[in-house]
């Protein structure tokens, strides 16, 4: 009878133990539950040439909705050199030992400026090679490839450099300004007033120590005008016309423009940059003459009265007013009378309404 009392107790303080081990148990296990973390990246960043490692105050790490210090995790990157997503994983360390999470944050293209360096060359010869300047620099032992290239044509004037296949890859973003491309002179005849210039037209004026063009700076010491007219035009599109002076927009002033001589090419471009179906401008710069050159323009007032000046030696000018590239206002531009039938009257230079038809005459420098 003892000895089945003496196992029984054995039995039940056994029973009791599992019981105690198995609660104590359970609650260890509960206290194990790993909570992931979560990974949040502020800040910009463009690359750089080097691995991009945002930390400190630009990382939060949480688990749960407890922000964890710098001291209970640890943190590595991958992809995280070239521009595009870039990922960066916590591991958690200490009391959040087990726990993982991950982030991810942008790599910008780095903005890089190139500019096209201007370049000239005399008619007839090879063009140099085009060259640029970039800031910043590129990193490392990253190049461009590809090159730039000018707009075609191998008559006297400008030409836009333009950037072509130049190309830095996918971690660079550029802003590209174009630059100048000059064909200049290569004639060493010397002309004189009545001539058959380079262009096939008349030459009309000469300053033997040369002129400014305004749109290059270049020198040009003559002028030549086409032999034959352009018609009768309007300076003004009717987009730039009011409807009550026959046209659907309003009127517009070309800023920039210019009366002195030198200035009527760059007149001319302007005018066609705002008002691209301009009939006077259009004209002149779709104009070819007999030798096929591509920089006859309108001319400005004091290149139209020096053409003025010239009529007779020039030729074929009958309309009674002929129109300059010269803007004066929003309404108005620069004209002049060459056949009016009054003599007092010939010669008058006018601000005229820029709906008026008159005459046109291209010209070109040289």
């Amino acid at each position: 009878m003892l000895k089945v009392r003496l196992n029984l107790r054995k039995v039940v303080a056994i029973a009791t133990c599992l019981a105690v081990t198995t609660m104590f148990s359970c609650k260890k296990e509960k206290e194990k539950e790993i909570t992931p973390l979560t990974v949040t990246v502020s800040g910009s960043y463009a690359y750089n040439g080097a691995t991009i490692e945002p930390a400190g105050a630009n990382v939060a790490v949480k688990s749960g909705n407890a922000t964890l210090a710098a001291a209970d995790y640890t943190l590595a990157y991958s992809n995280n050199t070239d521009a595009g997503t870039a990922t960066v994983t916590a591991t958690g360390a200490g009391n959040y030992a087990g726990s993982t999470g991950s982030g991810s944050f942008t790599i910008d293209p780095c903005p890089v400026s190139v500019k096209a360096d201007d370049k000239s060359k005399l008619a007839g010869e090879t063009d140099p090679t085009l060259t640029y300047t970039a800031t910043p620099p590129l990193f490392g032992s990253n190049t461009f490839t590809g090159a730039l290239t000018r707009a075609a044509g191998e008559s006297e004037g400008t030409y836009a450099i333009t950037q072509g296949t130049l190309a830095a890859g996918s971690n660079y973003a550029i802003s590209f300004t174009p630059g100048v491309f000059t064909i200049e002179s290569n004639d060493d005849t010397v002309y004189e007033i009545g001539d058959t210039g380079p262009g096939g037209g008349i030459i009309f004026y000469i300053d033997r120590a040369g002129f400014t063009m305004t749109d290059t700076g270049k020198k040009a010491y003559y002028l030549e005008a086409a032999p034959n007219e352009e018609g009768v035009l309007a300076w003004a599109s009717n987009a730039f016309i009011p409807p009550d002076y026959g046209g659907t927009g309003n009127w517009v002033e070309i800023i920039g423009s210019d009366d002195i001589i030198g200035s009527g090419r760059k007149n001319t471009a302007l005018l066609l940059a705002v008002d691209p179906n301009a009939p006077a401008a259009k004209a002149c710069k779709a104009y070819r003459g007999p030798n096929n050159k591509d920089d006859w323009f309108l001319p400005s007032k004091d290149e139209l009265n020096e053409l003025y000046k010239k009529r007779n030696v020039v030729g074929g000018l009958t309309t009674e007013s002929y129109w300059s590239s010269s803007d004066h206002s929003l309404m108005y531009a620069g004209s002049q009378d060459f056949n009016t039938g009054f003599d007092n009257l010939n010669g008058i230079q006018y601000a005229s309404r820029k709906s008026f038809q008159y005459g046109v005459r291209s010209i070109r420098a040289f």
